[in-house]
């Protein structure tokens, strides 16, 4: 009996057909062979091992309970919290400590701070034994 075509099944393809799956077979195997490239670039020797990383890491993350993961979230989402109001204290502190230490500092500084001045001693060479 003969194909809606006219053609034997028996006979294979036409030449337009064959043409037209020798590029799809090859443009498959370009594709397969990029795909390789960039998961070797992660450790991977192909997409069998990829589906295995995938199946293992849905199994991992199927060991652990939603609320367990919303709770260690909670508990990050506070102790950045503490560090951040930690965080600010230290800079009231700092800013503080500059105060000070801008307050302070002019009576530690030495009194000869204008042109010509001798040294806290008097003597020129910063009190130094003159002999």
């Amino acid at each position: 009996m003969a194909s809606p075509r006219g053609v034997d099944p028996g006979s294979g393809p036409l030449p337009e057909e064959q043409e037209r799956l020798r590029r799809e077979a090859d443009a498959a195997v370009r594709l397969e062979g990029e795909f390789l490239r960039r998961l070797s670039r992660h450790g991977m020797r192909g997409v069998d091992d990829m589906v295995e990383m995938h199946e293992r890491l849905r199994l991992a993350a199927a060991s652990i309970a939603l609320p367990e993961i919303d709770f260690a979230l909670a508990r990050l989402g506070g102790l950045i919290d503490q560090l951040r109001l930690l965080r600010r204290k230290i800079d009231r502190l700092a800013a503080m400590r500059r105060s000070l230490d801008a307050v302070a500092a002019p009576a530690t500084q030495p009194t000869a701070s204008f042109p010509g001045a001798q040294g806290r001693t008097g003597h020129r060479n910063g009190g130094a034994d003159p002999r």
